[in-house]
């Protein structure tokens, strides 16, 4: 682990005075590796290769940082997502490090994780500039995910005002119905969510995800399965896993959305139409999503996909959904391999009757 000028010297002048520093395994457990006997630890020292008995007067445990109490009612009332931890998220630990998913809100220090008094004092430079440059400039550019509501298909059943983790659509189902497009961050969700299609999102629209699926179908449509990804978690785990140059089997073929909350049931119900051998579900974990909880969205309807498949005959094992994060290269490598055991498992006659069994579904 690399560490800055600073944090060395200041290593060696603990040592100096005295400090003693005693390397332990890092997968070992406390209670195995530090063993508490009549006034002395018995350490397991990686550098020696065995165990050292230290003298002690009084022994001091340094927990590791939690978030502050008022975390999660900040992020609820600022609408920003947290990490397995229960720290903030960033928008992106390179491209976006102080950013959030809301544009305007900006984290630094130990609001995003433990740090030190150099890396807080970075950061809050950081997050000021980033504020100064948004102030300076006079206006907000938007992505070009953003919906479009064609209001004389809208019925104000309201369920897009549920789906939306932004509070961006506002209204009172059956009255009226308000779309804040500067809210908006373009999760996609309103978009699956909406029974009449009266909302579309021209950047990912229904007919793009289409041509997707159909193009990935066109030949050999039996031996592959259609892996759908987010853009910020399940994607980026594919992408590792190239980059770290590991093997998986070649039967899955990903079609990558902005989140997995904007899938629809037209777009699971194609693939299976063309012959798929299988459809998986892949997103952000429950509580990392970078849209807050737009995949609550997206696990609440699997669930109902999965009933509408099941009923009509359809084995459970060739519709899945995986939640994992960008860094767990394994589960993505799991889920290809488990993609290769719905394709080696599955015959031309169950496809053919899929065909036919998924024509009675709306």
């Amino acid at each position: 682990m690399g560490v800055d000028p600073e944090v060395e010297d200041l290593y060696k002048k603990a040592r100096d005075s005295g400090v003693l520093f005693i390397r332990i395994p890092r997968k070992a457990e406390l209670t195995e590796a530090i063993k508490m006997d009549s006034g002395k630890l018995i350490v397991k020292d990686v550098e020696l290769g065995d165990d050292v008995e230290v003298p002690f007067d009084n022994v001091v445990l340094n927990i590791g940082l939690t978030p502050s109490e008022d975390t999660d009612e900040t992020a609820k009332i600022l609408r920003l997502s947290k990490d397995q931890e229960g720290f903030l998220m960033e928008a992106h630990p390179k491209l976006g490090p102080v950013d959030t998913m809301t544009p305007g809100i900006f984290i630094a220090g130990a609001a995003r994780g433990p740090k030190n008094v150099g890396e807080t004092i970075a950061e809050g430079y950081a997050a000021a500039a980033r504020a100064l440059m948004m102030l300076a400039q006079g206006y907000v550019t938007k992505e070009p995910f953003i919906p479009k509501f064609d209001w004389s298909k809208c019925t104000k059943c309201g369920l897009c005002i549920k789906a939306c983790p932004y509070n961006a659509i506002r209204g009172v189902p059956g009255k009226w119905i308000e779309h804040i497009p500067a809210a908006c961050q373009g999760c996609g969700a309103c978009v699956a969510e909406c029974p009449q299609d009266a909302i579309t999102l021209d950047a990912l629209s229904d007919d793009a995800i289409m041509a997707q699926i159909e193009a990935a179908l066109a030949e050999g449509a039996e031996g592959k399965v259609v892996m759908f990804t987010c853009a910020y978690c399940s994607y980026w785990a594919a992408d590792n896993a190239g980059i770290f140059k590991m093997q998986y089997p070649p039967y899955a073929r990903i079609i990558r959305l902005q989140c997995s909350s904007r899938l629809g049931w037209k777009h699971v119900k194609r693939a299976f139409e063309l012959g798929a051998a299988g459809v998986f579900v892949t997103g952000c974990r429950l509580g990392d999503c970078h849209y807050i909880t737009a995949n609550y969205n997206t696990v609440r309807r699997f669930e109902n996909w999965k009933k509408r498949l099941k009923n009509v005959g359809i084995r459970e094992e060739r519709f899945q959904m995986r939640l994992f994060g960008a860094p767990d290269v394994t589960d993505l490598v799991e889920t290809m391999r488990e993609a290769e055991k719905v394709v080696k498992t599955v015959t031309k006659e169950e496809i053919e009757q899929t065909k036919q069994k998924i024509k009675q579904l709306r």
